[in-house]
């Protein structure tokens, strides 16, 4: 069995001494230092977000202040950098 200071079995990262666990991948005593096996079912991203926030929210339903925020932030900072270049070219 493997006790640190030394090279962990499972990633080959540095485990230093006095270490619990492998600072890369977590591997440890109670894993008898191999990589820990999680359940095969798949998981479903959209359910989990459904489930977590409610219902899915686009665009289409965010507050057109928010939206004409947005767009002028945008619009902002382009303009200053496009303002910073100019000056940038001809004061010099």
């Amino acid at each position: 069995m493997f006790e640190p200071p030394g090279e962990c079995p499972v990633c080959r990262c540095d485990v230093f001494e006095g270490a619990k666990a492998c600072p890369d991948c977590g591997a440890d005593e109670r894993s008898g230092w191999q990589e820990i096996e999680f359940p095969a079912e798949a998981f479903d991203y959209q359910t989990y977000m459904a489930e977590e926030f409610g219902q899915d929210r686009g665009l289409r339903d965010m507050h057109p202040v928010w939206m004409l925020a947005a767009v002028i932030l945008v619009f902002a900072m382009f303009g200053f950098g496009f303002f910073s270049l100019l000056h940038s070219a001809f004061f010099q």
